[in-house]
């Protein structure tokens, strides 16, 4: 697996996605934030090229120039992409799983998904019978055949 460094926009709207940090826990600065998401990143590209000084010199220069950018804003979904790239690029380290900065990624996901159109709307659970209107493909492929699939027929 490579390893890359996230610029410093990338992290930023991962940061900037979330409106107060006040109940976030550990609670931390937007500036924290960015300051802890980039060393874990940083880190675990160092991890994963520790055998390659030349390597390890350009990231040590790149990193050097990482600025957080407090207007740096995507929608939601992109958020939930650049945390799941982050997240990827990071994890090259032992003991990621329990990290800091994973559970921090983690929570900024769990708070970016409730904040998607529709989250708050959509069934919290979901019943067995279809909602009316609702196409099956089954029922529209028995209707055309006159059975069902083969992968469904028990006969």
């Amino acid at each position: 697996m490579s390893a890359f460094l996230c610029s410093s926009r990338h992290i930023s709207v991962i940061v900037n996605s979330v409106n107060t940090w006040a109940d976030l826990r550990p609670a931390m600065s937007s500036g924290q934030c960015f300051t802890l998401l980039s060393h874990a990143n940083l880190v675990s590209v160092n991890y994963r090229y520790e055998h390659n000084a030349e390597a390890l010199n350009e990231f040590a220069q790149e990193a050097s120039r990482h600025r957080y950018d407090p207007m740096a804003r995507e929608p939601a979904v992109v958020v939930l992409k650049a945390i799941h790239c982050l997240v990827y690029q990071s994890c090259e380290v032992p003991g990621w799983d329990t990290s800091k900065a994973k559970g921090v990624l983690d929570r900024i996901a769990e708070r970016v998904m409730r904040s998607l159109p529709g989250y708050d709307a959509a069934p919290w659970g979901i019943e067995d019978t279809p909602h009316s209107g609702a196409i099956c493909l089954t029922d529209m492929l028995i209707r055309r055949e006159g059975k069902p699939p083969r992968h469904l027929d028990a006969s």
